[in-house]
C-alpha cells in the first residue's frame, strides 16, 4: 500500500513538472489580491497553466469555459476559494493537487469527470459528488485529512486509493450501483466507524480499508465475490463479519490485526480462507444479535397513578412516654430524654411529700407533749414543701 501511494505520488509530480507554462495565462496575471479571471476563448484552461503560483488565492472562470486542463493549479499552495462554473464537464488529472489552503469547494452540476488525484492533498472539508459523475478515480480525494464527510452519486466503481489517508472521514455510503472498490480506496481512514458496501460490490480491492482502526462493523452483500489481500487489515475494532456464501477468494491477510473480532461467520467454503482458524474470534453460523438498549421509561400520559401517599403515624398523648413513641419518627435520643424527665419529676413529688409527712409528725409530737415546741428545727427544709 506505501509503495502504491509512493509511486502515485512521484508520477503526477514528475507529470507536474515536466509541464512549462503556458503562453498568454501565467502567474504574472494574478493582482495584487491575489485573484485572476480566468476568461478566454478557448474552451479549456491549458494543461499546467498556473501550477505552483504561489501568490494565487482565489479564481474565478468564465462560463465559456467547459475543461480544466490537468495540473492547471497544481501546487498553489495559497489557493483557498475557487469558483467553478456550471459550464465545467471535465477536471483533470491534479488540476488542485497540493493546494492545501483550499479547504472549499463547489462542485456543477455539469460536472461530469473528475481526474486522477485532481483535488489531492486539499484542506476540502466535505465534497458532494455530482450525479453526472460515474466513477471516482485513482487518488481524487486522497490525503484529504480534514475531510469529514462525502456525498456520493449513482456511481459503478471507486479507485484506487479514491479516499486513502482522510483520517476525519466518520462514515461512508456505498452507492447500491458500486460494483467495485479499488485497491487502498479507504486507506488509513482512521475515524471511519461504519461501512455499508451495497448490494452490488463483488469485488473489495487489496488494502481497500486497510488501518480503519476505529471500523466496528463492515456489512457484506450477497453480491461479493472476492476480498482482496489486506483489505481489512488492522481494523483493531472491528468485531463481527459475515463472509457470505458468494466470496470465492478471500486474499493473505485480509482480516489480520483484527484483534477485537468476536465473532465470524463464514457461509461460503472453508477452504478459501486459510487464515479463519487462527482469527482470534469464533466461528458461528449466525453470529449472535447484540443485547437489546433497555426500554424507555414510560411516558408520565400513560403511565398508571401512582397510590395516594400514607398518612403519617399519629403521635402519641403528652402524658405518655411508651416504646413506641421511643421509635417512632422523633427517634431514640428524644424519647430517652423525656422519660429522664419524668422520673426527675416523680422524684421530687416524692421527697415533697416524705417532707411533708415527717413535719406533721413532729407536730403531732409536739401536740402530745413527746417533745417541746422549741426542739423542732424550723428550718428552710422542713417548711418547704
Amino acid at each position: 500500500a506505501r509503495m502504491l501511494r509512493t509511486r502515485h505520488t512521484v508520477a503526477l509530480a514528475a507529470m507536474a513538472l515536466s509541464l512549462s507554462l503556458v503562453q498568454g495565462l501565467s502567474c504574472a496575471d494574478v493582482d495584487a489580491s491575489g485573484h485572476i479571471h480566468i476568461n478566454t476563448t478557448a474552451a479549456t484552461i491549458p494543461e499546467g497553466a498556473l501550477q505552483f503560483c504561489s501568490t494565487l488565492r482565489s479564481i474565478s472562470i468564465g462560463g465559456a469555459i467547459t475543461e480544466i486542463g490537468s495540473y492547471a493549479f497544481f501546487g498553489c499552495s495559497s489557493l483557498s476559494s475557487a469558483t467553478i462554473p456550471e459550464s465545467i464537464t471535465t477536471i483533470g488529472d491534479g488540476a488542485f493537487m497540493f493546494c492545501r489552503a483550499l479547504a472549499a469547494v463547489v462542485l456543477p452540476h455539469s460536472l461530469a469527470s473528475i481526474g486522477r488525484f485532481a483535488f489531492a492533498s486539499t484542506s476540502l472539508q466535505s465534497v458532494a459528488v455530482p450525479a453526472l459523475v460515474r466513477r471516482i478515480n485513482d487518488g481524487v480525494f486522497k490525503d484529504c485529512a480534514a475531510m469529514t464527510s462525502v456525498r456520493l452519486p449513482a456511481l459503478t466503481d471507486i479507485g484506487d486509493a479514491a479516499f486513502s489517508g482522510c483520517s476525519l472521514l466518520t462514515d461512508v455510503v456505498i452507492p447500491a450501483t458500486v460494483t467495485q472498490i479499488g485497491q487502498g480506496a479507504f486507506l488509513g481512514c482512521a475515524s471511519l466507524v461504519s461501512v455499508d458496501l451495497g448490494p452490488s460490490v463483488a469485488r473489495i480491492g487489496g488494502a481497500a480499508f486497510e488501518r480503519c482502526t476505529s471500523l466496528r462493523s463492515a456489512l457484506l452483500s450477497t453480491s461479493a465475490t472476492s476480498i482482496g489481500d489486506g483489505a481489512f487489515y488492522g481494523c483493531s475494532l472491528l468485531r463481527e463479519l459475515t463472509i457470505p456464501t458468494s466470496v470465492t477468494r478471500v486474499g493473505d491477510l485480509a482480516f489480520h490485526g483484527c484483534a477485537n473480532l468476536e465473532c465470524y461467520t463464514l457461509l461460503g467454503d472453508s477452504g478459501l480462507w486459510p487464515e479463519a482458524p487462527h482469527l482470534p474470534g469464533s466461528s458461528a453460523l449466525s453470529c449472535p444479535s447484540p443485547p437489546s438498549p433497555p426500554s424507555p421509561p414510560l411516558n408520565p400520559v400513560d403511565a398508571a397513578p401512582l397510590p395516594p401517599p400514607s398518612p403519617p403515624p399519629s403521635a402519641p398523648p403528652p402524658d405518655r412516654v411508651s416504646a413506641a413513641f421511643i421509635g417512632g419518627s422523633v427517634g431514640g435520643s428524644l424519647g430517652a430524654l423525656l422519660i429522664l424527665a419524668q422520673l426527675i419529676v416523680m422524684r421530687c413529688k416524692g421527697r415533697r411529700k416524705e417532707r411533708a409527712l415527717r413535719l406533721a409528725q413532729k407536730e403531732e409530737s409536739v401536740v402530745l407533749g413527746a417533745v417541746r415546741p422549741s426542739e423542732i428545727p424550723l428550718d428552710d427544709a422542713n417548711l418547704r414543701v
